[in-house]
């Protein structure tokens, strides 16, 4: 499985989760070779009377390229709970999972397994 991963996130681009997300929800806007429709899709945009061009907040640092090609990527780690800390008196009937380990693995991780279900996610730096 990881030797599979490793194979796949050669091809991988910075926004190839993105893609793969319009494909899956919006695969009228997708030619037969997989090209984006941009011309098709502004075109329904402005049907419902939507700007393209609006103010926002953004989020600037050094590596946000990087950081959202590894998004993108599938992890090529393997990640374990801390049974220790699971199994503490406080911790045995809570749904709760700590795990110690690499960020962005950690949540690449939880995002197969638990997309749609986590309510909560705490970052210890």
């Amino acid at each position: 499985m990881i030797g599979e991963n490793i194979k796949e996130n050669v091809e991988k681009k910075a926004n190839s989760r993105e893609i793969e997300n319009l494909k899956k929800d919006f695969p009228q806007f997708f030619d037969k070779d997989g090209d984006f429709l941009l011309d098709r899709f502004k075109e329904m945009l402005k049907q419902s009377d939507i700007t393209l061009t609006k103010e926002g907040y953004e989020l600037k640092f050094l590596g946000k390229s990087y950081a959202r090609y590894l998004s993108s990527t599938k992890t090529e780690t393997f990640i374990a709970p801390h049974v220790e800390e699971n199994q503490k008196e406080e911790n045995k009937n809570s749904e709760n999972l700590y795990i110690i380990g690499d960020n962005i693995d950690a949540l690449k991780h939880l995002l197969g397994s638990y997309s749609g279900k986590i309510k909560c996610i705490y970052i210890e730096m």
